[in-house]
């Protein structure tokens, strides 16, 4: 029984730090110089896209960077703190995934995003909340701000429920500059993270609570009581 116990949660605890890889204590980092492709996968559209990492993620040109196990579910947020270039624009999607590495995140079956575009002619920053799937897309303005460029910014999705997600703008001290709700239309429950740019850096990314983790000590709870309850029957008959 014992022994049944220890390999379950070893198990566990083994399958969740899989699945959380570069997510330590719920946080990418994107430390050092060396991309994780065992945690993320990356699309390379054409040349003079690239993703390139130096304690931060830089997308060039369309690029796009998403998780391969790690999912956000419902009652769960992503947020990502990033810094846009002139002229250009970055999304952080929540994404089915179907298209893989084989084509752009917009193309994927169903996604939601939080985007932000930087117009350097007139020193704007504009933000959008949008959700789609196959090409086609709708949302919402959130809001715009004058500032130079360069300026990061926390952009956070969080799922209210299966057909409800929150979109929400932070300055880099943590004030809400523009929040939104959209009512979602056939969006899958659990999602996949996609990072995707014209030229922007992307800092770090958290997911709270994490998923994997919370998934992994429920099957871990349920194996464990069915060991102890089939421990139990055995012994009386």
């Amino acid at each position: 029984m014992l022994k049944s116990s220890l390999l379950v949660l070893m198990l566990v605890m083994f399958f969740a730090s899989a699945a959380q890889a570069a997510f330590i204590q719920d946080k990418e980092t994107f430390s050092g110089n060396i991309k994780d492709l065992n945690t993320w996968e990356e699309f390379i559209p054409h040349t003079g896209s690239s993703i390139t990492q130096n304690d931060g993620l830089t997308v060039i040109s369309g690029a796009d960077y998403t998780t391969r196990f790690l999912k956000v579910g419902i009652g769960e947020s992503v947020r990502v703190t990033a810094t846009d270039g002139p002229n250009s624009s970055l999304d952080i999607f929540l994404t089915t995934n179907s298209g893989g590495t084989t084509t752009f995140t917009t193309f994927d079956s169903s996604y939601i995003t939080i985007s932000q575009t930087y117009f350097f002619d007139d020193g704007r920053s504009e933000f959008s909340a949008m959700q789609g799937g196959l090409g086609v897309a709708s949302g919402l303005v959130m809001g715009s701000i004058i500032e130079p460029v360069g300026i990061a910014h926390d952009l956070e999705i969080t799922r209210l429920s299966s057909n409800l997600a929150e979109f929400t703008v932070f300055n880099i001290q943590g004030s809400s500059l523009f929040q939104t709700q959209l009512s979602l239309n056939n969006i899958p429950d659990d999602l996949y993270i996609s990072l995707s740019a014209g030229n922007a850096v992307f800092h770090d990314v958290s997911v709270v609570p994490e998923p994997s983790i919370l998934a992994m000590l429920i099957i871990g709870l349920l194996a464990l009581t069915f060991i102890n309850r089939h421990t139990k029957c055995v012994r009386k008959s």
